[in-house]
C-alpha cells in the first residue's frame, strides 16, 4: 500500500488501540479481579492493581527499547506489524485464564508489544511526510489515541470482557492492514548502505548522540510529572463530591484538553520552525496548574481538567517530532523509543516520591511546588541554550 494517507490512517488506528489499552485495566480492574480471580477484599484488590500496573510499566520500558532496536534493524513497518499481532493474541487470552500469574505475564507481553507504538509511528510520520504535513499527522495520531482512551471508558460501563475482546480483535484487524504497508523510504535506503552496520546499536547511539538523547528526555519531564501527580491533586479537591465521580469528570476534561493541545500544536508548526515558544507556553501552563489546584473547587474540576490537559497531547507531539530529526536513520527509532522509555521511568520515580508525600496535604503541596519549579527551570534552561542539530532535512 503506497498511499501515505492510508499509512497515516492505519498508524492512527494503532495508536487508538494503544491509548485504549492504557485505559482498559484502570477502568475494569475491580470487576475483573472479583469475577475472574475471586479477589473481593478491597485492600487486596488495590494491592493487586498496583502490582499488575507496575508489571505493565516494566513491559513498556522493556518493549520500547527492544522494539526500538528491531525497528532500526528490520524495519519500522515490520515491527509495528508483528507487535500489534502479539498484543492482540495476549489480550484475547487474558479473558480465558484463571491463574493471576499467567494473567500478569499476558499483560506484561501486551504492554511490551504496545510500547513502541507512539515512538515508531512518530518516526514513520516524520519520515513519510514533509514537516508541515507531519505536524498535522502527529496531531491526528495523538487525537485518535485520546479518543481511544475515551472509548475504553465508555465500554467499561458494559463489561471488562467486552473491552478485552474489542481490543484483541481490533488489533487483529490493524495487523491485517499493516501487512500490506510499504516500508519507510529512509529505512530502505539505509538497508542498502554501509551505515546499516550501526542499525539499532545502543553503543553507537550513546557514543555519538547521548547529548540530544538526554536533553530530549529531560524536556519530557513536565508531561510525566503532570500525569503522575494530577490524580493526587484531584484527591485534595474532592471534599464535597464522590472521588470516583470527580476523577471521571476530571479525566474527561483532561482528554478534551489533550485534543485542544494537539490541534494547537498542528497550527503552531505551520508558522514556527522551532518548538521553543510552544514549550515555554506549556511550562507556564504546567506551573500554573500545579500552583493553583488548591483554589479549585469540585464545581470547576472539568475546566481544571481541560487546563491541565493542555500540556498533554501537543507537548508529546512536539518533542517527538523534533527529536526524531536529530538522530540518523540507523538509530532514529531506538532513540525515540529510549526517550519515551526514560520518560516512563521518571513517572515511576515521581510516583514513589508523591506516594511518600501525600500523607500530609500542606507538606505535599510545598514539596510538589518546589519540585515543579526545579523541573520547569531545568527545562527552560535547556530550551534557551540547547541548539538542535537537525540530521533529517526535508
Amino acid at each position: 500500500m503506497k498511499s501515505t494517507k492510508w499509512i497515516l490512517v492505519i498508524l492512527c488506528l494503532g495508536y487508538f488501540i494503544d491509548f485504549y489499552d492504557l485505559t482498559v485495566f484502570s477502568v475494569s480492574y475491580v470487576d475483573l479481579l472479583k469475577q475472574q480471580f475471586g479477589i473481593f477484599d478491597s485492600t487486596k484488590i488495590q494491592q493487586t492493581y498496583y502490582l499488575i500496573n507496575n508489571i505493565q510499566m516494566v513491559g513498556i520500558l522493556v518493549g520500547a527499547i527492544f522494539f526500538g532496536i528491531l525497528a532500526d534493524k528490520f524495519g519500522r513497518i515490520t515491527v509495528i506489524k508483528y507487535s500489534i499481532l502479539l498484543y492482540s493474541l495476549t489480550t484475547l487470552l487474558c479473558i480465558f485464564v484463571n491463574n493471576i500469574y499467567i494473567f500478569m505475564l499476558l499483560r506484561f507481553l501486551a504492554y511490551l508489544a504496545l510500547a513502541s507504538e507512539f515512538a515508531v509511528s512518530s518516526v514513520l510520520i516524520v519520515e513519510f511526510f514533509p514537516p508541515k504535513l507531519a505536524a498535522w499527522g502527529m496531531s491526528l495520531l495523538y487525537i485518535l489515541g485520546v479518543l481511544g482512551g475515551m472509548f475504553a471508558t465508555f465500554l467499561g460501563v458494559f463489561s471488562y470482557k467486552i473491552m478485552f475482546i474489542f481490543g484483541g480483535f481490533a488489533g487483529l484487524g490493524i495487523y491485517a492492514f499493516r501487512r500490506v504497508l510499504e516500508e519507510s523510504p529512509y529505512f530502505i535506503e539505509l538497508y542498502t548502505s554501509d551505515r546499516f552496520k550501526n542499525a539499532g546499536s545502543i553503543v553507537f547511539l550513546l557514543r555519538n548522540y547521548s547529548k540530544p538523547l538526554i536533553l530530549n528526555f529531560l524536556i519530557t519531564l513536565p508531561y510525566f510529572f503532570v500525569i503522575t501527580v494530577m490524580l493526587a491533586l484531584v484527591k485534595f479537591i474532592a471534599t464535597d463530591i464522590d472521588f470516583a465521580s470527580l476523577v471521571k469528570m476530571f479525566l474527561f476534561g483532561f482528554f478534551v484538553g489533550n485534543i485542544i493541545s494537539c490541534i494547537f500544536s498542528g497550527i503552531y508548526n505551520q508558522y514556527f520552525k522551532s518548538p521553543n515558544l510552544f514549550f515555554i507556553g506549556n511550562i507556564i501552563i504546567f506551573l500554573t496548574s500545579i500552583f493553583t489546584y488548591r483554589y479549585i473547587s469540585s464545581n470547576f474540576i472539568f475546566l481544571y481538567g481541560i487546563f491541565i490537559g493542555l500540556i498533554g497531547g501537543g507537548y508529546n507531539i512536539m518533542w517527538a517530532q523534533y527529536a526524531a530529526t536529530e538522530f540518523p536513520t540507523e538509530v532514529r527509532s531506538l532513540a525515540c523509543n529510549m526517550i519515551f522509555a526514560l520518560g516512563r521511568t521518571s513517572s515511576i520515580f515521581f510516583g514513589i516520591i508523591f506516594a511518600y508525600w501525600i500523607t500530609n496535604e500542606s507538606s505535599f503541596r510545598m514539596n510538589v511546588n518546589i519540585l515543579a519549579v526545579v523541573v520547569a527551570i531545568m527545562v527552560l534552561l535547556i530550551i534557551m541554550f540547547y541548539k538542535r542539530e537537525k540530521i533529517l532535512n526535508k
